[in-house]
């Protein structure tokens, strides 16, 4: 099963199916994806020329319980679904496994089959198609519960699989990120 299915069916496929095709005809057509700052923000705002408020309107979000931390209903269905995933999964075995010093493999296998071990991949090699904000809702939940957990997950996940699926040959997305994005390989890369 694609990756792409698997999240989709995860993130109820109604608001995937909705918003995919909206979203990316937006960024296609050039809109911004920034949010306008509410007033009760503790950041202050980026200082900006007088005439760059000019040129191009903030778009408003669409919807106002959407947040800087989900921006799109996609992305609070993705932190939904981390979040009972690793309430469920991932606390129970925590403090067995690190006091072990071992991995959950079986554990880290089902994120492939949820679909987010390929969270920024393109559709095409067996990923979700997501975009960053995606990987950085799955490492805050999974850090939220086991922080050496999600470090696995980065290493597979932003080090290797992300990596391949940018720099990457053809036939290298095509040999290797299939069994990467589904777990059936468990991949890294090596620093030096």
């Amino acid at each position: 099963m694609p990756g792409a299915m698997r999240v989709q069916r995860a993130l109820c496929g109604a608001v995937r199916s909705t918003l995919r095709p909206r979203v990316g005809a937006q960024l296609r057509a050039g809109a911004s994806m920034t949010q306008e700052r509410s007033p009760a923000s503790p950041f202050p705002a980026p200082h900006l020329p007088a005439d760059a408020a000019a040129k191009e309107p903030v778009p408003q979000r669409a919807d106002p319980d959407m947040s800087i931390f989900s921006p799109t209903e996609e992305h609070q269905a993705l932190r939904e679904m981390v979040r009972s995933f690793t309430e469920a999964e991932v606390e129970p075995q925590a403090i067995e496994f690190n006091r072990a010093e071992t991995m959950n493999l079986p554990l880290f296998q089902k994120l492939g089959e949820l679909g987010l071990l390929g969270v920024t991949v393109p559709e095409e090699y067996g990923g979700s198609g997501m975009d960053a904000t995606a990987a950085v809702i799955v490492h805050e939940e999974l850090a939220s519960s086991d922080p050496a957990f999600c470090l696995a997950y980065l290493a597979h996940s932003m080090l290797f699989v992300n990596n391949l699926a940018r720099n990457g040959s053809e036939a290298q997305k095509r040999q290797w990120l299939p069994a990467a994005v589904d777990g059936s390989k468990l991949c890294g890369m090596p620093l030096g």
